[in-house]
């Protein structure tokens, strides 16, 4: 399921293209990795935190139900839970937006820095 992690202001994607790995950055773009590992990674797949992860499968199954931004804004919500991530504490809003045409879901988590800067980060997922 490819996706990306990209600052909606600037366009950059903080992932190294040429070798798949995250690049070493500044405080603010590791929170935006840490948010991007989160989503890459399925609940149940790390043996130390079984709730660690995103359940993009569930989020694509149930896309095309009506209303469904509310049920993946809820998974996001449950990904990024204090008690699962405990590196993300101060996030503001989730707000999810269905491109069924093009067949994508466009997930947008806004997150407060401790330098009080906020930082806008988008991720997609493709639906099949």
């Amino acid at each position: 399921m490819p996706s990306s992690l990209m600052d909606l202001e600037t366009g950059d994607v903080y992932i190294d293209t040429d070798t798949g790995l995250l690049v070493t950055v500044d405080d603010e773009t590791a929170v935006q990795q840490i948010i991007y590992m989160l989503f890459k990674t399925r609940p149940g797949s790390e043996v130390l935190n079984i709730y660690y992860g995103f359940d993009a499968e569930t989020a694509v199954r149930v896309s095309t139900y009506p209303d469904s931004e509310m049920i993946i804004e809820s998974l996001v919500a449950d990904a990024l839970d204090e008690e699962r991530e405990k590196l993300i504490s101060n996030v503001n809003l989730i707000s999810v937006t269905k491109d069924l045409e093009n067949r994508k879901i466009i997930i947008e988590v806004n997150v407060s820095m401790i330098n009080n800067s906020t930082v806008v980060l988008a991720t997609e997922l493709e639906v099949g």
